[in-house]
């Protein structure tokens, strides 16, 4: 039963003309799409997940502010399009190295006028046992 299913969505296709193959060709590349999207994620989460937490000394290596905004999309409710508008608050960021990783770090505002660049932070931080990534979950100075 599956031997044919698989059968008659990937390689009949092929068989029946150009329409078809076209059609046959889509749907391959619609489903390596959602595999590579998979392994992406699975990867991710096997690089994330479950890691021993280090504590270290991390350099402030740039810091900016996004002001509020917002993002206007339409969604269709029938035959109409109606806007959604969302809004985005302040956000003020710095991107801390450690070792030869960085990762931006989201925090208040006050936090944010004291920390100064090149400024040592004291970090709790995971590092990725694939894509060797900086994951910061805390900071402090």
């Amino acid at each position: 039963m599956e031997k044919k299913f698989l059968y008659e969505m990937f390689i009949e296709p092929f068989t029946d003309g150009l329409f078809m193959a076209i059609i046959g060709i889509i749907t391959w590349l619609f489903v390596l799409g959602i595999i590579g999207i998979a392994l992406y994620y699975t990867l991710y989460l096997i690089d994330s997940i479950g890691l021993k937490e280090q504590q270290g000394n991390g350099i402030v290596i740039d810091k900016w502010f996004e002001p509020t905004h917002t993002i206007t999309t339409t969604i269709m409710v029938g035959k109409v399009s109606v806007p959604q508008i969302q809004r985005i608050p302040d956000i003020w960021k710095v991107k801390i190295k450690i070792n030869k990783t960085t990762d931006n770090v989201s925090v208040g505002m006050n936090k944010w006028n004291e920390i100064k660049i090149n400024q040592k932070i004291n970090c709790d931080y995971k590092i990725g046992r694939i894509y060797n990534k900086l994951y910061i979950k805390n900071i402090s100075w």
